[in-house]
């Protein structure tokens, strides 16, 4: 039995999912997305661990189906470091030069847009890489699924405090702040009052994403019931991620983008008040994660020729 390790902090661990492991490689640029999470080198470094662990704990693989996940999960490990990492390091290095410019809403919309368009291209590489192993999937597998989606939902509304907006406030606003505080350094109290003026004033998405994990999860499983070719499986979850914005509702695609439009102002608005010394602190935090991510990119690769020679 597997013991799932430690790779991320508590408010990452939420939602403990592939998706969720994606989400750490891309924290990099979360600065402009507050979904920055630490500990990026243990987390990606267990990463296949925790997989496995989470994999096991949702689909309950038996025998050659399991052995066959793990084979498929180190290609998928080893070809996101090998090509996905060295461009999350050159995205923040020009991540922290737009910074280091002024922040503008366009620089806020190209790390959306980035965000984005990496995760979903992650999201679509997982499906194809999976299928082979999603179409074995026996009916008892795919009820224990059912049951693990419909536990995480009850988990997710107990920790959203989904029905209760006054608490929902106060936890909005502490996360909040501990991701700013994280790039930023210490908040002084007038940017401290900023951001809880914007949690008063901005909509939340909790109940809403709720509406999405449930119907995205319904999907998710009339497509593996129905589909027994990898193939067609692949293609079809494909379409799934393609079309995860359209999906939306939308009250649920209104209050996002009012949403966005308050999160885009406030870091407009903090980053004229950023002192030098959270203003190198920013910089800095870019430059480590950028570092972290080179050097990951590099763990694992064999020397080159010349390399092995020098070094002989």
């Amino acid at each position: 039995m597997l013991t799932p390790p430690s790779v991320c902090n508590t408010a990452c661990s939420r939602e403990p999912s592939i998706q969720r492991l994606m989400k750490i490689a891309l924290a990099a640029l979360g600065f402009l997305l507050l979904t920055s999470c630490s500990a990026i080198q243990l987390g990606y470094n267990n990463a296949d661990v925790f997989v496995r662990w989470t994999v096991q704990e949702y689909f309950d693989l038996q025998g050659g189906q399991e052995t066959e996940f793990r084979a498929r999960l180190a290609r998928f490990h080893t070809w996101h470091r090998d090509e996905e990492l060295p461009r999350y390091e050159a995205l923040l290095r020009v991540a922290s030069q737009r910074f280091g410019d002024g922040l503008t809403g366009e620089d806020i919309q190209w790390a959306t847009n980035t965000v984005r368009e990496r995760y979903h291209l992650l999201l679509k590489r997982a499906a194809g890489d999976a299928a082979p192993v999603l179409v074995t999937l026996t009916p008892a597998q795919l009820d224990h699924l059912a049951k693990q989606f419909a536990d995480d939902n009850r988990k997710f509304a107990k920790e959203q405090f989904i029905g209760n907006e006054e608490k929902q406030r106060k936890d909005r606003l502490k996360r909040m702040r501990e991701n700013l505080a994280d790039w930023l350094g210490a908040l002084s109290p007038a940017q401290e009052d900023m951001i809880a003026a914007m949690i008063r004033g901005g909509p939340s998405l909790s109940a809403y994403r709720l509406e999405e994990r449930r119907a995205g999860q319904a999907m998710f499983m009339e497509i593996l019931r129905s589909q027994h070719d990898p193939g067609l499986l692949a293609q079809r979850l494909t379409e799934m991620i393609d079309t995860i914005d359209s999906r939306r509702s939308p009250a649920y695609q209104r209050a996002l983008r009012e949403y966005e439009a308050a999160l885009r102002t406030l870091l407009m608005n903090l980053d004229k008040t950023l002192t030098p010394a959270q203003h190198d602190h920013v910089i800095q935090h870019f430059a480590d994660l950028a570092k972290d991510f080179h050097n990951l990119s590099q763990k694992g690769r064999q020397p080159s020729a010349a390399s092995a020679r020098t070094a002989g």
